[in-house]
């Protein structure tokens, strides 16, 4: 967790990040991590997503999906190897500078706030990952969420702790609202929670996500492990997850 004052702007913030730790995954991931630690959550979570989208349902050919707050553009690869037609939205001027150098034509970018979205476009799937508690105000976040429901076709997908509690540690310039207020919130703006998957157990927890620092290999090999031996006894462990929300 990091400290950052008494008042945090989280666009600053996250600009400045990606200003820091330009083209690196620290710019995006767990910035106390080393780019070989966040490698191997990155890599862990893509493959549980590749589960997750294989169960999508779409009566067309051709699948649009917006990557809202898409960073570094972890995501891209893996719905361009699904032939998605791929739009990557981020606050970060120079992570779209350098997405647009690495993909070119193949993906629409553009610089906006996730609350400032264009809602004249619409995407069969609106991805959204591991953002949403990093907005502090209450007000925007429930915005963004409204934004996403108005743009959205088909699905809202979520990645995020989803808390039942208050966590134990807080930091400044995060805010993390709990499972019920999310998806009553999302209920409300007609959208149902129709599927989960855990993406980690053991690497991403409070007592143990410094020693997965120290050997992100190991804990990549046991948590895939362990969350393969639980996904057939349900998906309510984790420390993570990826949550669909299907429009009513």
């Amino acid at each position: 967790m990091h400290e950052l004052g008494k008042k945090t702007d989280e666009t600053q913030y996250w600009i400045k990040r990606h200003e820091v730790s330009n083209g690196t995954l620290a710019a995006v991931g767990q910035k106390s991590y080393s780019d070989k630690a966040n490698y191997y959550i990155y890599k862990l979570t893509l493959e549980r997503y590749d589960i997750i989208l294989d169960q999508l349902k779409f009566s067309k050919p051709l699948v649009s999906v917006l990557d809202a707050g898409g960073g570094k553009g972890a995501f891209l690869d893996l719905f361009l190897k699904r032939k998605y037609d791929v739009t990557l939205v981020d606050i970060s001027p120079i992570a779209i500078e350098n997405l647009e150098t690495l993909y070119g034509n193949r993906v629409n970018m553009s610089t906006n706030d996730l609350a400032n979205l264009p809602l004249n476009q619409r995407y069969d799937i609106v991805h959204c990952f591991d953002v949403l508690y990093h907005i502090l105000d209450n007000k925007k976040w429930a915005k963004v969420l409204e934004n996403f429901s108005r743009i959205a076709n088909r699905y809202i997908i979520l990645h995020e702790r989803f808390l039942r509690r208050r966590p134990i540690v807080l930091s400044k310039h995060i805010k993390f609202r709990s499972y019920e207020t999310t998806t009553q919130k999302l209920q409300e703006l007609g959208f149902r929670e129709i599927n989960t998957i855990a993406t980690h157990f053991w690497g991403c927890r409070l007592l143990s996500y410094r020693l997965a620092g120290f050997s992100p290999q190991f804990f990549y090999n046991i948590d895939k492990l362990t969350l393969g031996f639980l996904d057939k006894r349900g998906n309510k462990w984790g420390s993570y997850h990826i949550k669909v929300f299907e429009k009513s």
